[in-house]
């Protein structure tokens, strides 16, 4: 039998108030648990980027990346031209430049207009690609920061970047090489005969000996050419070792797999909009369910995974809580080859499907991107032996430039046997401070059996600070890339605060008040067994 021990101080001004502890847990934890990793708002994809179009996994790829974003309308208009500026701050984030606020003395243009101090943009990211060897402006004195930037200017900066910063990446032009793009300057041409020669310029549209140089350089194209030398710089997959890259994966039928989520040693300190919550405990509170997992398709670049929770068992003081209109949760997730998530389509009970691209993913969930990167599987196709450790470690930013959280992760391939592949981990997710936008009110719906009118929104803004460390265990089938097992040990500090809600949600929990903020130190144990 599942065991859950609330300890509970009465919270300020709660004469009165007949809503037992365990609410106060349920509606707590619900805003905590549920907007950090499960809400998915229903937002449109680039509605001028579909599947099928030319610069899709260029553009998908930039935006998941955050080195690109789309308007503030939901478009990303690859037609559009791009200002060098702009640009400038592209390929700073292409060849992952570390940009501060007066880091680097500012060049010598007289055209840049005032220096904001309290912003990056222009100056600075100008400054990081002048000072790298990127650009040298249109004259000794002057950038141009706010003129259309040139298709051979583009080009020309994105080969002086390798050049400059990864030397070993392009190529010398061969002796032999006949170039699509007739002569015609005595600047651009090497680096656009250096950019084709090395495959940069492919994918673009109209490319032939009639394509105009000196033409504005669209959104679409500029994508497209960083891709390639994002991809010209990390390489393909590693290929070989006993983990399939995406090469050896197959698509497979559902996996079934029992969930356990055990909560020890938490305590939480809550403030309400009806007084000052003194705190509560909760120990020995365990949560089970059941999950599928299923590779539905993979290509050269993708992998698409279908994650279907139907089944969630509460302890007993919970039994009064109804998940069935939650259920089943179902999740569709993109994945790239390096494991970036480049969409999620989400649905809950009988709610219509929604969809999020990778912008919006890291806008919206920002812990959701560092973490699948780290943790999908062709990520281990790095390890060719047993006992062989490997450490990686980043610093990931939402669009802006505005840091999310540093992830460090320590693995160690500890053994492979009968199809089975062993790792342990440890990963610290520290430095957490981001911000979840979300239309909240569904889950709640659901969770809390709260009753709204149709078709209402609640729009959430949800801050969220901490920590996060984490060790474990990972049994991964190397026929599917698909887990056997995983056992994890979680230890929390989150502190989430709502920054911004709608009035009516204030009485969400009768006679309670509205959760505003929540201070949560708790051990969780994840377990995930296949059947």
């Amino acid at each position: 039998m599942n065991r859950c021990t609330f300890s509970h101080k009465p919270f300020a001004g709660e004469a009165g108030v007949r809503t037992p502890a365990r609410a106060v847990a349920v509606a707590s934890l619900a805003l905590v648990l549920l907007v950090t990793l499960f809400v998915a708002p229903a937002l449109a994809a680039f509605p001028d980027v579909p599947q099928g179009h030319d610069y899709y996994t260029a553009i998908e790829g930039m935006a998941a990346r955050q080195i690109i974003g789309g308007y503030g309308d939901g478009t990303f208009g690859p037609g559009e031209p791009v200002l060098r500026a702009q640009f400038a701050k592209m390929i700073d984030g292409t060849m992952g430049l570390q940009v501060t606020e007066g880091g680097l003395p500012l060049p010598p243009f007289t055209d840049m207009g005032s220096n904001d101090p309290t912003s990056l943009y222009p100056h600075d990211y100008v400054a990081a690609a002048f000072w790298a060897n990127i650009t040298t402006g249109t004259t000794a004195t002057t950038f141009a920061p706010w003129v259309s930037i040139s298709r051979a200017q583009m080009i020309t900066m994105a080969v002086r970047a390798a050049n400059s910063l990864k030397p070993s990446v392009l190529d010398p032009v061969p002796a032999d090489f006949h170039p699509t793009i007739p002569f015609f300057s005595d600047i651009h041409s090497p680096t656009m005969n250096q950019a084709e020669s090395n495959g940069l310029l492919a994918g673009l549209v109209g490319f032939s000996s009639s394509w105009d140089p000196s033409a504005e350089a669209t959104r679409g194209e500029c994508a497209q050419v960083l891709w390639n030398l994002i991809n010209k710089m990390e390489g393909p997959a590693p290929a070989g070792g006993p983990f399939p890259t995406f090469a050896g994966l197959k698509p497979t039928a559902p996996i079934g797999y029992t969930l356990a989520l055990d909560l020890s040693d938490a305590k939480a300190a809550v403030q309400v909009t009806g007084g000052v919550g003194q705190g509560f405990a909760i120990n020995d509170m365990t949560v089970t369910g059941h999950l599928t997992l299923q590779i539905v398709s993979v290509n050269a670049t993708e992998a698409t995974l279908r994650i279907v929770l139907d089944q969630v068992t509460l302890p007993d003081d919970f039994a009064d809580t109804d998940l069935s209109g939650f259920l089943p949760l179902v999740l569709t997730v993109v994945v790239n080859e390096r494991g970036s998530v480049q969409a999620i389509d989400y649905s809950s009970g009988a709610k219509p499907v929604q969809h999020m691209n990778a912008q919006q993913i890291a806008q919206v969930i920002p812990l959701l991107a560092p973490l699948a990167e780290l943790l999908f599987v062709p990520n281990f196709s790095q390890y060719e032996h047993p006992g062989q450790s490997i450490d990686t470690s980043r610093s990931y930013s939402v669009p802006g430039g505005s840091k999310v959280v540093d992830v460090a992760v320590h693995s160690t391939f500890e053994s492979l046997s009968a199809g089975v592949a062993v790792l342990s981990y440890s990963m610290a997710v520290t430095n957490i401070n981001t911000t979840v936008i979300a239309d909240i009110m569904p889950l709640l719906v659901q969770f809390l059996g709260t009753t709204v009118e149709p078709g209402h929104t609640a729009i959430l803004v949800f801050g969220l600070t901490g920590k996060i460390t984490s060790t474990g265990r990972l049994d991964i089938d190397t026929a599917t890339g698909l887990p056997v097992a995983i056992v994890g040990a979680n230890d929390l500090e989150l502190h989430a605060a709502i920054q911004q809600a709608p009035p009516d949600l204030m009485d969400l929990v009768p006679g309670f008040g509205m959760v505003k903020a929540v201070a949560l130190d708790a051990q969780l144990g994840v377990t995930l067994d296949r059947k």
